[in-house]
């Protein structure tokens, strides 16, 4: 197997154990580092993820950390088409 082949499954496989230990943070930074290959793909991967630590978050009681979610949309983080559709995306269950 090519040794960049199993450099993206070994990478996978740590994010996907970070996920189930309810830890975002290497999901997000992947998410981040392959941001314009998903906004070209029109997946809304990045902003899930960002919902969903919003939401982890709010229902943690912190809320501090949560309000950091909508600053997202003032950043050039989401392109605008990009940003108004996951806005509404965000008002409406997942």
């Amino acid at each position: 197997m090519d040794e960049s082949l199993k450099l993206q499954f070994r990478e996978m496989y740590q994010i996907s154990e970070a996920i189930k230990s309810k830890n975002l943070g290497p999901a997000l930074e992947w998410a981040r580092k392959h941001h314009d290959a998903l906004v070209l793909r029109g997946s809304s991967l990045e902003f899930r993820l960002h919902h969903l630590q919003y939401v982890t978050h709010l229902l943690d009681g912190n809320k501090e950390q949560g309000l950091e979610f909508p600053s997202l949309f003032s950043s050039s983080s989401f392109p605008p088409p990009l940003s108004f559709s996951h806005l509404c995306s965000f008002f409406s269950p997942l």
